[in-house]
């Protein structure tokens, strides 16, 4: 049976109802349609191989490419020789080598409802693509510069070895129309001289049979993630007029859904509106389904282990946003590992708490709906902290005087994250076995003070847990910026000796947009019975800056400029890091224990 009972909560849960789930059973996951496919691997395309660029307006839908060439797909050459190591299917048409760029064209029918449509982009591509449909871009991959492309546009990265990359881009369905379609794709190398390059496209639809994806979609916790769950549902203007503030949940796959009412409150600096509830009484290790109103899209989650009787998973990362396409390729790669949740250290959306940026949370809060939800809806939980890039100034300098100050200095942070709540940084325990502490790297709140004191009642508060892992924003052991720094000086003097006194291993640390890991730290030597490691510095979807010489800086094991994200997997006496780029290429990895 099902109970909630609505209150208002404290200003450190501002905006937050809560409704309980009591004594519910999961049961098995219900079916889903399969997409429809309407261009296949070994589809024909027209194709354009020449020393003379494509004419002018060749993506458009009326372009006539009847004296192109022709051939099935997948399309490419290789002059080392090493196709063997591609993945299926393997080229069926040979391209002219040695050639910038390539233009493809394939007309197809569409039936359907493109209001109501989702499509998915399954790739093969070397080095890089721009996708148009209709005459419209509606795709890039990250290998591609921003801005127009043209015959003599080459890659920003190079592919050594093409990957098949399926739901590569998920896109809304607004770009297709009832009857005739074409789909063209502009195809580039790294340089003229390069030894392959390759195209392979699948592109898939499906129907939705619901209204329209949220524009944006935030699970976090406020308390317990094994018993609880916080849901933001965003809305625009005009979901809001006939939609009434209720979540619907149910254990996933059950039949009857239960209502849930939501506090609806101002999207900062906004017409759109956020519907946020916190949900209670789950059990334990247990999948939940969910819904915005019985016309949308139903998503899922799973709530933590009470115990850990299976490993738990989670990417880490900060500096999330320069680029989108940075973001959604690390989004991406992070997903492929399916973790419990995820865990980002500040810098967000780069929008400094600006209201004229708000559009920058708009793509943000977009691409997380398009690429951190799995195909059959899971959504993972995120786990944040404060940076400079979400504050007005970027630093406290004494004027954080109240909640107001927050709600006006930093107005994004503070209210489209549930977590850490107004005082801005926070705890967050899954069981005994796993604790966050999450700090404010003197952005919103000094390092020196309230925030010192507090973290030493949190830490001895937690003497138990197994592992404990603070999440900094600012270094206190930078791989780019100076050793010196105030902050990182700040960080060393007051936090590290807390740090080193509670047994923790592992510090997770963002802001200079590099790789680093450290050696095991103790009093300011190298110590790997009591050593602290500390990993990241903060890289998830930014442009990467130098690091310090490994060879001549003693604190550091491992440092490089690349943008990764961390895979981190929970084990009762260890934590294994596996430290993936973008490309989820593995570029280190650690095993660090737990406290003793």
């Amino acid at each position: 049976m099902l109970h909630h009972t609505p209150h208002r909560l404290s200003t450190t849960a501002k905006h937050t109802l809560t409704a309980t789930i009591l004594s519910l059973v999961c049961s098995s996951a219900l079916s889903t349609d399969d997409p429809t496919v309407l261009i296949n691997w070994d589809s024909h395309w027209h194709y354009h191989d020449s020393d003379e660029a494509a004419p002018q307006g060749w993506q458009e839908k009326g372009f006539d490419h009847a004296d192109w060439k022709s051939g099935p797909s997948p399309f490419g050459y290789d002059t080392a020789n090493r196709m063997d190591r591609w993945p299926e299917p393997h080229p069926e048409t040979q391209l002219q080598p040695s050639l910038i760029s390539y233009a493809f064209r394939h007309a197809f029918a569409f039936t359907g409802d493109p209001a109501n449509t989702t499509i998915l982009f399954d790739l093969i591509i070397d080095d890089g693509a721009v996708i148009f449909l209709n005459g419209v871009e509606v795709a890039r991959t990250h290998t591609m510069p921003e801005g127009p492309v043209n015959a003599s546009t080459t890659t920003e990265q190079v592919v050594s070895i093409p990957e098949r990359h399926d739901n590569a881009f998920r896109i809304p369905g607004t770009a297709l129309t009832q009857g005739d379609n074409v789909l063209a794709v502009s195809l580039h190398n790294h340089r003229e001289t390069s030894s392959d390059i390759c195209l392979a496209l699948r592109m898939r639809v499906i129907d939705e049979k619901y209204r329209s994806e949220p524009p944006g979609l935030i699970l976090t916790w406020q308390e317990d993630p094994t018993t609880s769950i916080t849901i933001d549902w965003h809305r625009l203007p005009e979901q809001t007029e006939a939609t009434e503030p209720v979540i619907q949940a149910r254990p996933r796959g059950t039949a009857d859904w239960h209502d849930f009412p939501a506090e609806r409150f101002p999207f900062p600096h906004s017409d759109r509106m956020i519907d946020r509830v916190e949900i209670k009484g789950l059990q334990p290790n247990t999948e939940y389904e969910f819904r915005g109103d019985p016309e949308s899209r139903t998503y899922w989650f799973r709530t933590m282990p009470a115990k850990l009787e299976r490993p738990v998973t989670f990417a880490a990362g900060g500096d999330v946003r320069h680029r989108r396409s940075w973001m959604e390729q690390t989004n991406r790669m992070a997903m492929l590992h399916d973790p419990d949740f995820i865990v980002w250290g500040g810098d967000l959306a780069y929008a400094d708490g600006r209201p004229d940026r708000v559009n920058l949370w708009y793509e943000y809060l977009e691409v997380m709906v398009q690429t951190l939800v799995t195909d059959d809806g899971r959504v993972p939980p995120v786990v944040v902290g404060i940076g400079n890039h979400e504050v007005q100034g970027g630093y406290h300098r004494d004027r954080f005087n109240s909640d107001e100050d927050k709600l006006e200095l930093a107005p994004f942070f503070y209210n489209l994250f549930a977590f850490p709540g107004i005082q801005g940084y926070n705890t967050l325990d899954f069981g005994n076995y796993l604790s966050f502490i999450v700090t404010d790297t003197d952005h919103s709140t000094p390092v020196v003070g309230e925030q010192t004191r507090w973290l030493r009642r949190a830490l001895a508060e937690r003497r138990d847990f197994s592992h404990l892992i603070p999440v900094n924003h600012v270094p206190a052991w930078p791989s780019h910026r100076s050793f010196d720094g105030s902050i990182s000086a700040a960080i060393r003097e007051h936090w590290v000796p807390l740090f080193e006194h509670h047994g923790i291993r592992l510090v997770l640390e963002n802001h200079d947009h590099t790789y680093k890991r450290t050696i095991p730290i103790y009093r300011e030597r190298e110590d790997k019975e009591r050593g602290i490691v500390y990993l990241g510095d903060g890289c998830w979807g930014v442009g990467t800056r130098s690091v310090h010489s490994v060879e001549e800086t003693w604190y550091l094991k491992h440092a490089e400029s690349t943008r990764h994200a961390l895979i981190i997997t929970v084990h009762p006496d260890r934590l294994d890091v596996d430290a993936r780029d973008s490309d989820n290429n593995t570029i280190d990895s650690v095993t660090v224990p737990a406290r003793r």
